[in-house]
This record gives C-alpha cells, structure tokens and sequence, in this order.
C-alpha cells in the first residue's frame, strides 16, 4: 500500500512539474524548460530514448550531449524495468483513473486479451521506419506522455490546446469502454522501445 501510495505521490509531481515548468518559462525563468520529449535541468538534458532515437535516424549522426542525455532513461529502465511507464507517465495515470471509474461503474468491457509487448515493438518499428522514410519523428505524433507535456505547455503559455489531445481522448474512452489498458499494454511506442532495455521483472 506504501508503495502504491508512494507511486501515485509521484505521478502527481510529475504532472506538477511540468505545469510548474511551464509558468516558470512564462515567466521567462529556464532553470528548468522542456517537455517529456526532452527535459533540461540547468545545464543538464535528459531525452527519451525514442526521441533521440529519431533524432539520430533523421539527421544520421550522434553527439556527445544526445547520447548522454538519452543514457539515464535506458540504466534506469535496465535497472528498475518501466519505471518511466508505471511512476511518471501521466497518461499511465489517466489510464488508471479510466481504470478505477470504470470498475466502480461495474460494466464489463467486450474485448478481452493478455498483455504482450509484440505488438508494442511492432508500432515502434513501423514508426522507426516511417521515421526514417519521411524524414521527421513520426512516433512523436503519437507519443501520448509527450503529447501531454506539450500540450500542458501550449494551454499555459498560449490558451490553446492543440488536435492532438483528441489522441489522449481516444486512447481514455476506448480503454473505458473496449478495452482495458490497450495503450500501454498494446501500442505505446515509447514503452516498447523502453521495454527493449528492460533487465528488472
């Protein structure tokens, strides 16, 4: 139960930093300035793996700063599993509120399957590869954790959302009513590629 507790604690801070990131740019302080695409901490970038990941296939080179700002988030997923999905996400966390409403509501969903990453690698190499072939970074345009940090930013900033959160619309009332967890267990390509590095059960 503390660990459970402990988890949501962080959840919630997570999502608080980044609405407190927001109004510190707004207010023109960059101590701390990014999205859950890349973050910097003063000097400091940490970058999901999947976005550098793209970076490097776009551009075809690598820097010292993109690779090591890409290596905290693959030793602690070689060291701790998913701990990206199951204590930081927000959409993990709006995926568990979905969850927790829909069994107090009671109704069963139609669709019925076991978790399994095969289909989450298979979305991260489609997007890889479109990546690659368009030239930009397609998993972005459904990395939903991303998403959500950017569009946390846009509505703090510029009072506007953009048409990407009907990606985050989508995945909340499908995995409501369909299907439970379909995003996290099933597409989500920032996990798959997370999952790549995972040693932790």
């Amino acid at each position: 139960m503390k660990l459970k507790l402990l988890r949501r604690i962080t959840q919630l801070a997570t999502i608080a930093l980044l609405i407190a990131i927001a109004f510190l740019n707004l207010k023109g302080i960059d101590v701390l300035a990014g999205s859950l695409y890349s973050l910097a901490v003063g000097p400091v970038w940490i970058t999901d793996p999947l976005s550098g990941l793209q970076v490097i296939l776009t551009t075809l080179t690598a820097d010292t700063t993109l690779l090591l700002s890409i290596s905290l988030p693959i030793v602690f997923s070689f060291v701790f599993g998913r701990v990206f999905c199951a204590w930081m996400c927000p959409q993990n966390l709006l995926s568990e509120i979905a969850d927790y409403l829909r069994s107090k509501i009671g109704f069963e969903r139609p669709i019925k399957l076991h978790p399994s990453p095969l289909p989450r690698y298979a979305v991260l190499a489609i997007m890889l590869a479109l990546t690659c072939i368009l030239g930009f970074p397609a998993a972005n345009l459904i990395s939903a954790p991303g998403i959500f940090s950017v569009q946390i930013s846009e509505y703090i900033m510029a009072g506007a959302v953009g048409a990407e959160v009907a990606l985050i619309g989508a995945i909340i009332l499908i995995e409501f009513i369909v299907i439970r967890r379909v995003w996290c267990n099933y597409i989500c390509p920032v996990g798959g590629l997370l999952g790549i590095f995972r040693t932790a059960k």
